[in-house]
């Protein structure tokens, strides 16, 4: 597998439920090519981690590129091959219940804000991002709280 995550900007007002039918269609566009991932929208800005083959992952990311609706202002590549980590999740919107449910919302609000703003340098900000991806898909595929 293959994986990517990018922050973008939306270009127009989203509300609760034009976010669930945006993750909704997405999820069923990405059961149809083998990707799965996550949705989150916090701060007015889109988090969205992908991953599935190489070539799936790139293609999407080029179709979602061109979606006038929001604006992509920092993505990062991960091409060291691993295992799926969200096998389930086709694009879970990962809402604040969630990440509450599992006590990670702090941890990954506090990623999302440092990942707008990069107020680390590169390799600090991508390697706090990466572990957020990863402590999430430990709450995803045994579906308990991390302490």
């Amino acid at each position: 597998m293959k994986s990517l995550i990018y922050l973008s900007q939306p270009n127009q007002e989203f509300s609760r439920s034009a976010l669930t039918k945006l993750a909704t269609e997405a999820a069923e566009n990405n059961k149809a090519i083998g990707v799965t991932g996550f949705l989150r929208f916090q701060h007015n800005m889109f988090l969205q981690y992908l991953e599935g083959k190489s070539a799936d992952v790139g293609n999407l990311l080029a179709v979602i590129s061109r979606d006038k609706r929001h604006t992509i202002v920092n993505c990062l590549y991960n091409d060291v091959e691993h295992a799926r980590r969200f096998s389930n999740w086709n694009m879970k919107f990962v809402d604040e219940g969630y990440l509450q449910q599992h006590s990670v919302e702090s941890f990954l609000s506090n990623q999302l804000q440092l990942m707008k703003e990069q107020t680390l340098c590169d390799n600090q900000w991508q390697q706090l991002i990466w572990q957020g991806v990863d402590i999430l898909s430990e709450c995803a595929v045994n579906n308990h709280k991390i302490t």
